[in-house]
């Protein structure tokens, strides 16, 4: 996370944790002291599900950096890659088997897919899968870990939100073949 005062990144630093009232920090050991005691400080931290901001007050006590939170966190940005709509068939297999699905869309880092509800029946946020589909002529088998299941736009679907674990040459032709397909249908809409 990182801790920005008047605009400018200030301090790095790790959560420890929550003591109930105040996060406490894991902050490097020479991190020196707070200069004015509380320093109204802005928060921003990132998560699979996107980055997000909120205004504290940094203090010490007791030897710690401690965050007490003002406002309710804020998400600034969902994403950190743009999504590309696909609609083509894919296969996603998980510990219970493997399943037809339909690839909605997919960014560089996550994809969402369209399943039947029965054949969903047993994924959840945390399973490990692996999806298989082809993209710009470019067929891909990806690991990855299920963030999230939404209702699907359709009667008796799903959608699963899928965080991909990619290996560095397998992103490039990913980001290769996403560019590709982009270009193609703003030629050809």
């Amino acid at each position: 996370m990182t801790l920005e005062r008047d605009g400018v990144v200030w301090l790095e630093a790790e959560t420890s944790r929550y003591d109930g009232t105040d996060i406490v920090l894991s902050l490097p050991e020479r991190t020196a002291s707070l200069d004015v005691v509380p320093v109204p400080v802005v928060v921003v931290w990132t998560t699979p599900r996107g980055v997000f901001r909120m205004e504290a007050t940094a203090h010490q006590r007791a030897g710690e950096y401690r965050l007490s939170p003002l406002t309710a966190a804020d998400r600034i940005q969902r994403r950190a890659h743009p999504r590309l709509p696909v609609g083509a068939p894919m296969r996603l297999s998980s510990a219970t088997g493997t399943s037809p699905a339909m690839l909605m869309d997919i960014s560089e880092a996550a994809l969402r897919a369209r399943l039947a509800l029965p054949t969903a029946a047993g994924l959840e946020a945390g399973n490990e899968v692996r999806v298989a589909f082809t993209l710009h002529e470019t067929g891909f088998v990806l690991d990855g870990t299920v963030l999230r299941e939404q209702g699907g736009d359709e009667p008796d679907t799903v959608d699963l939100i899928v965080v991909l674990d990619i290996p560095a040459r397998t992103a490039n032709d990913l980001r290769r073949s996403v560019a590709l397909t982009r270009a193609e249908r703003e030629q050809h809409p």
